[in-house]
């Protein structure tokens, strides 16, 4: 009986926390990891102002002012990962109750000091003696009415000074000065006034920031800030002091800043060490400041040629202005670090962060949590650090000081390892850096295409000159590399119109377009050998009812004997014969039919017609369909008002009667297939091609990029799905199993990818602001690379850009079939009379359905478990266990009695 009452008791015990496994809470990993934990250097509960020094050995000393016993003094060392350090004492040093700056240079250590009378001093001591005040040199006046300071050592161990000086004499205003040392700074040279201003004749001490910085070649660069005209400069000296160029103003309030924005100020400047790894000609500057939408932001602006040249600043990736910041330099990395102290205005202000600069660019922020978490080891009340100062104390080692002037008054040491720095950048940019491909003003709407070696095609119409002759030009991308652009064709009518390219089945490169004579011209070379242009075939004029076609577009599929059938669509935009016409050719180019109206607009009673698209899919192998799209136009400007679409399975004999995809003013639209259908087989590349529409509208100045698929070679399709309300120009790509688009919006590149029949955001591209005039084209290659050009901008009007970035490759052809999609119903409002052209397969007519607004689809985040879901989940497992024990108890009670 005990038994089995222990075995129900286990199997009751087990059903109940039977079920879901308990879901992990999803956590923000702690980046701050790996402080040691806090020491009390002071243990005096009166301590206040410390300042932590590093001497030229590593060896670390920290002082700070008790209210009752005066200076003090530690000094620690590492050991094993942890700092050991010595009882504080007492010290009786020149600068006494003053707060100097501590400089190392050779083996001594200068300090430098302001003391109450305003005089700055200077006082210096060997190395190796710096806690015996005793051995401290004399304090030497160097300035009086000093408000402010900074000193740096040369790589020659000499001494640079300079100071900002409140002087009453007309030969010495108030300014900044320069003066300079040799190693005894015994004797300092004549001050040198670098800038001067009446504004700095009233500031309170300390209200100025000075930083001087100096690099290994002898170059000495000074920043500072003048606080009443909220400005920051900048001087550079490449003779070691001798002589200064002129202060550069780097930054100041701009007229649409925020009024409480703060002015720019605190700057600080870095100038390369060779114990850092660094070429001596780097030099970084940092300052607060409040541009933009921002109140404040800390900026950073570096140059790598001695200051003759520097990149653009750029707020650094943190919120808010930081109460301090210190730049340090590893000597194992070739990277500054930079703490930040989190202003008051962030939520946790205690928080400090890390940032390592690669060369190119700053960190993710290593925002330092632990250093928020430590606690008191005698009363686990929580120390709030504040007064934080770092140094690199030891190799690959920090070590921060501060002070817990809320509760113990005490000050307090930790110290964590570097880490693996490369682990604190992001992964490398998904796109490449945009490079110039050509240059030449009037480039316009470059063609591209891939062969089956994966190669990519490039042509465009290039004009030679400002008044000169277009011409075809061409260039080639295998991946890598882009060939040399060169000209390969020349059109009649010393014009060439923007080109449409096609490659068949047998690897020819096929070419359509507009001459300056009105007529169209097809030429066709081998692809491997298109970047020569005595190559390329003789352009040979193409049938057309009259001589002002535009806008071809050409597709091309492999027929049964392997040669290839060619299309060309185009419009004839206005006059008599205005319409979309096709042409096509069954021997590879030689022989052209002549066109067949695919809508006629003179017959429907319309202005206009523009911008043809072609697309080609096949039947199962067993005949290709034809898809058009085309703009319905007003005259004089040829403005699209509607976008209509129509097909063809019979080869291009007979289209459908045209149907509305929008009348919503289309300002661009694409019709893309991917795949080279081939008569009497399978299509290459495997599958039957999803067909996809895209069009761009704005209705009511709102811009709404939309798109449309069909799985059943255009017969029906599916709801249109809205991509994106931001207005830019865009362009698509697909192959079978998938499609992209990009859209140039707001100074940046975005990206959405064709997934499980959805459309999904990929990453973007920051792009300068190039203005609206921007224009795109995209490509894609078997192997998933997809590129993307830009071009035509305001500001850069000579200049054909080109960026790529690899994608997901192709969806397999064992994703689930699209659900069928249902026809929907004609628009509801009326459409013009259309030419009365022959209909062998009657279409459905196909409108737009609202598509929901964002957000309204089902959420992302996992299910959440509510009371009621427990509730239900315990009792569900409690019964069929109360049952399961009572059977037992039952069954047990029943053999006991049969064996009586």
């Amino acid at each position: 009986m005990s038994k089995s009452v222990f075995l129900c008791g286990w199997l009751l015990l087990a059903l109940l926390f039977w079920g879901d496994p308990p879901r992990r809470a999803l956590a923000q990993t702690a980046t701050g990891s790996g402080w040691t934990s806090p020491q009390n250097l002071s243990q005096s509960g009166a301590a206040a102002e410390p300042l932590l020094f590093v001497d030229g050995d590593g060896q670390a000393y920290v002082l700070w002012r008790d209210a009752l016993a005066g200076p003090m003094l530690t000094q620690g060392a590492l050991v094993e990962g942890q700092y050991n350090w010595l009882p504080p004492a007492p010290v009786a040093f020149p600068f006494g109750a003053a707060r100097p700056m501590l400089l190392s240079a050779g083996a001594t250590v200068y300090a430098f000091w302001i003391d109450a009378a305003a005089v700055l001093q200077v006082s210096w001591v060997a190395q190796a003696e710096f806690a015996v005040a005793a051995a401290w040199a004399a304090p030497q006046p160097l300035v009086e009415r000093a408000l402010a300071f900074t000193a740096a050592a040369g790589a020659d161990g000499g001494l640079h000074l300079a100071y900002l000086a409140r002087q009453a004499a007309p030969a010495a205003p108030a300014g900044i000065y320069y003066q300079q040392a040799d190693t005894s700074a015994a004797a300092w040279s004549e001050p040198i006034l670098l800038y001067h201003s009446p504004y700095l004749r009233a500031l309170a001490a300390g209200s100025v920031t000075l930083q001087l910085a100096a690099s290994p070649a002898g170059d000495l660069f000074l920043v500072w800030d003048n606080p009443p005209l909220e400005q920051v400069f900048f001087s550079h000296s490449a003779d070691g002091g001798a002589s200064w160029g002129e202060p550069l103003l780097f930054d100041q309030r701009a007229p649409n800043d925020l009024v409480d924005a703060a002015g720019p100020g605190q700057p600080l400047v870095y100038a390369g060490s060779d114990a850092g790894g660094w070429q001596p000609a780097v030099v970084h500057l940092l300052w607060t400041a409040g541009h933009g939408s921002d109140t404040c932001r800390l900026y950073h602006q570096w140059s790598g040629d001695n200051g003759a040249v520097w990149q653009p600043s750029q707020p650094l990736p943190l919120t808010g202005c930081p109460q301090a910041i210190q730049l340090l330099a590893p000597s194992h990395n070739v990277a500054p670090l930079l703490l930040f102290a989190a202003p008051a205005a962030v939520v946790l202000p205690t928080q400090p962060a890390l940032l390592a600069w690669d060369g190119q660019q700053w960190s993710l922020p290593q925002f330092q949590t632990d250093l928020s978490a430590f606690r008191h080891p005698d009363t686990y009340r929580p120390l709030a650090l504040g007064c934080q100062q770092t140094a690199l104390a030891a190799a690959d080692r920090l070590l921060l000081v501060g002070c817990d002037a809320a509760q113990s008054q005490d000050i307090w040491a930790a110290s964590r390892p570097l880490a693996i720095l490369a682990d604190w950048f992001p992964p490398p940019p998904v796109w490449s850096e945009p490079a110039v491909l050509a240059a030449a003003a009037g480039i316009a709407a470059p063609a591209l295409t891939v062969d089956g070696d994966g190669l990519v095609h490039l042509a465009w119409s290039q004009p030679d000159g400002d008044n000169g002759p277009a011409a075809i030009y061409y260039a080639r991308w295998d991946g890598a590399n882009w060939s040399l652009p060169v000209p390969v064709l020349s059109l009649p009518g010393g014009h060439a119109g923007p080109p449409s390219l096609a490659v068949d089945s047998r690897g020819r490169l096929l070419l359509a377009a507009a001459g300056g004579n009105g007529a169209l011209y097809f030429s066709q070379v081998v692809a491997a050998a298109a970047a020569s242009g005595s190559n390329w075939a003789e352009p040979l004029a193409l049938p057309q009812p009259q001589t002002a076609a535009v806008t071809p577009r050409i597709a091309a599929v492999t027929q049964a004997d392997g040669s290839s059938r060619i299309y060309v669509a185009y419009a004839v935009p206005f006059n008599e014969a205005r319409g979309v016409y096709l042409t096509q050719s069954q021997d590879g180019g030689q022989s052209w039919t002549e066109p067949i109206a695919v809508f006629a607009a003179a017959a429907a009673g319309w202005e206009g017609v523009s911008q043809p698209r072609l697309a080609v899919t096949s039947l199962d192998g067993a005949a290709v369909i034809l898809h058009v799209t085309w703009t319905r136009a007003q005259m004089p400007a040829l403005t699209a008002t509607a976008l209509y679409y129509s097909q063809s399975t019979d080869g291009g004999l007979t289209f459908t009667p045209a149907e509305v995809v929008t009348d919503d003013r289309p300002r661009w639209h694409d019709l893309l297939s991917g795949g080279l259908p081939t008569l009497g087989g399978s299509p290459t590349l495997g599958g039957s091609p999803t067909l996809h529409r895209f069009w761009q509208t704005a209705a009511d100045s709102r811009a709404v990029l939309w798109h449309q698929a069909s799985d059943d070679g255009g017969l029906t399709w599916h709801a249109a799905q809205r991509l994106s309300t931001q207005s830019g120009p865009a362009a698509a790509v697909a192959i079978p199993g998938q499609a992209q688009v990009v859209q140039w919006t707001e100074e940046m590149l975005q990206q959405w990818q064709w997934q499980d029949n959805q459309w999904l955001p990929a990453e973007s591209l920051a792009l300068p602001a190039w203005g609206d005039d921007v224009g795109l084209s995209a490509g894609i290659t078997p192997n998933g690379s997809l590129l993307t050009l830009f071009y035509g901008s305001a500001a850069a009007p000579a200049d054909l850009f080109f960026t790529s970035r690899r994608v997901p490759p192709p969806a397999s052809a064992s994703h689930p079939p699209r659900p069928v999609a249902t026809p929907t119903p004609p628009p509801s409002r009326p459409s013009p009379p259309l030419s009365p052209t022959p209909t062998p397969l009657p279409l459905p007519t196909a409108t737009l359905p609202f598509p929901r607004e964002e957000g309204a689809a089902g959420s992302l985040l996992p299910p959440s478990t509510s009371s009621a879901d427990l509730l239900l989940r315990v009792a569900l497992s409690v019964i069929p266990a109360g049952i399961f024990v009572i059977l037992v108890l039952f069954r047990g009670l029943q053999k006991r009695r049969e064996r009586r």
